[in-house]
């Protein structure tokens, strides 16, 4: 399964296994608020080790039917609660093509909000 966590496609091969990691029950505010300890913690989930990154990419396809989320760190942060986010359910297709751009050295950050939070934006407009 493909998951677009903040500026990168993660592709989750062993969800339950990653899951076994989690301890305790799994709700959308506990998998959420897992992201945002890891952002405010790493500094940014770009900082954050590929194993936390994967671990939250599965809570969050676990607990909200997701698979795009990205979180923002403040620069003025003082704990996990300042840490922005948003969630998006993307088609199979766009999520192949932003992995195409990824392979190929392409994906930036323009291209995720072109292809995904734009489009967010405009569905929740209508």
């Amino acid at each position: 399964m493909l998951f677009l966590l903040n500026e990168r496609i993660l592709d989750l091969v062993s969800v339950n296994d990653t899951l076994s990691k989690v301890k305790g029950g799994l709700t959308p505010v506990r998998a959420v608020a897992l992201g945002r300890e890891a952002a405010f913690a790493a500094g940014g989930l770009q900082n954050a080790k590929e194993d936390m990154r994967q671990l939250v990419a599965a809570a969050l396809v676990a607990a909200c039917d997701a698979n795009a989320a990205v979180f923002v760190l403040p620069m003025n942060a003082r704990g996990p609660h300042d840490v922005a986010m948003r969630l998006a359910k993307v088609s199979l297709v766009t999520m192949a093509r932003l992995l195409d751009l990824q392979g190929a050295g392409k994906l930036t950050a323009a291209a995720i909000n072109a292809y995904v939070w734009s489009l967010a934006d405009q569905a929740q407009a209508s």
